[in-house]
């Protein structure tokens, strides 16, 4: 976007939208693939790295997998707030597994 466009997009009202997050008891994880095998209904506890914080978790039955090379940008962007190739290469840090061309992403229902 040149100077003009971004002039003219600040210039415009800000939307509101009446609608919020729907459901705050899923979340996602991300695995290499081939990787772990999930079962549906399968608990599972996930542990933040930096923070430490734990969250209980049964595997639902929605998941997708995708080529990194093919990630879409705009829907990871939602979930983990960096592009594709950002996660990827913090991803490979902790996991080789991560160098395959594909990844799984998993939603789980938090549970207590």
């Amino acid at each position: 976007m040149n100077d003009e466009e971004k002039a003219a997009v600040a210039e415009l009202p800000v939307l509101v939208i009446e609608q919020g997050r729907a459901n705050p008891s899923f979340f996602h994880i991300i695995e290499p693939v081939p990787g772990r095998e999930f079962t549906v209904g399968q608990k599972v506890k996930c542990i933040n790295r930096k923070t430490k914080i734990e969250l209980n978790g049964i595997v639902t039955k929605h998941f997708w997998t995708f080529p990194w090379d093919e990630a879409p940008e705009g829907w990871i962007l939602g979930i983990w707030g960096v592009t594709p190739k950002l996660l990827r290469n913090v991803l490979l840090l902790h996991d080789k597994g991560f160098e395959d061309s594909w990844a799984r992403v998993i939603l789980v229902n938090e549970t207590m």
